[in-house]
């Protein structure tokens, strides 16, 4: 005859679950918004080692020489969605130069 084997309850220990301190924060987790302490650190190192190499002079000659990573780095830094003000739509605005020789549009 086997035994068969112990296996641990699932989810919290019961004496983690009377503490009236934790069951007041579970769920709670970080604030919305709020930075991963790590992931500023690394983002402040990366800003950094940017600013010894050239800084914006560096990013654009990595522009040129190595276009694909710096259209990668491009997708990961520009926001994913645009709104415009208010959250309203994106308004697109264009301006026509007309030089002397352009006829009037108004005309």
């Amino acid at each position: 005859m086997t035994k068969a084997p112990k296996t641990k309850p699932k989810g919290r220990p019961s004496a983690m679950l009377n503490n009236p301190a934790f069951a007041r924060n579970v769920g709670r987790g970080r604030p919305k918004g709020a930075t991963n302490k790590l992931t500023k650190t690394v983002k402040d190192m990366v800003i950094g080692a940017l600013n010894v190499a050239g800084g914006q002079k560096y990013l654009a000659e990595q522009a040129t020489r190595n276009p694909v990573a710096f259209m990668t780095l491009l997708g990961k830094v520009l926001p994913t969605q645009l709104t415009g003000p208010g959250d309203g739509p994106v308004q697109i605005a264009s301006i026509r130069l007309l030089g002397p020789d352009d006829p009037d549009p108004n005309a």
